[in-house]
């Protein structure tokens, strides 16, 4: 996979007036964690477009595309944030959406949809308030059959 992106990278040094689209990923969950990441690139001077997909598991890190591209910062940090994948060589990776006390990513498969903690504003202590959230065990594994058949 590295080697791949590489030589990616080489190709794109390369590459006459080309263009970085669009960075994203997804998390499809196939066998072990999987992830694909995909860059589309395109060629002003041909006319064309390419579509690079990488598969690749939670612990590899893939090279950054920021020193060829530099609109690539941005998005590669976008994708750090929602996705926890990360980039090497990157200039700042670092989280640009969401909070940075935040543990999880999410647009994993995994992210919990409540949350684990409730922020507030308390009214007598006249500031923010993060509590921990307790949800009743019925809303956590909802009845999902259906009513109307018996």
């Amino acid at each position: 996979l590295v080697a791949a992106m590489m030589a990616l990278r080489r190709l794109l040094v390369s590459a006459p007036r080309r263009s970085l689209c669009t960075p994203t990923a997804i998390d499809t969950t196939k066998g072990a964690r999987w992830y694909e990441t995909h860059y589309e690139l395109r060629s002003l001077k041909y006319h064309q477009r390419l579509r690079v997909k990488c598969l690749h598991s939670e612990d590899e890190t893939l090279p950054s595309l920021t020193p060829l591209f530099s609109a690539c910062n941005w998005l590669e940090r976008e994708i750090y944030d929602m996705y926890g994948i990360m980039f090497r060589d990157h200039p700042d990776l670092r989280r640009i959406l969401t909070d940075y006390g935040t543990k999880d990513h999410p647009l994993r498969k995994d992210y919990p949809l409540s949350g684990y903690t409730e922020v507030r504003y308390d009214v007598d202590k006249k500031r923010v308030v993060i509590d921990d959230l307790e949800l009743a065990q019925e809303f956590r594994m909802p009845d999902l059959t259906s009513t109307w058949r018996k």
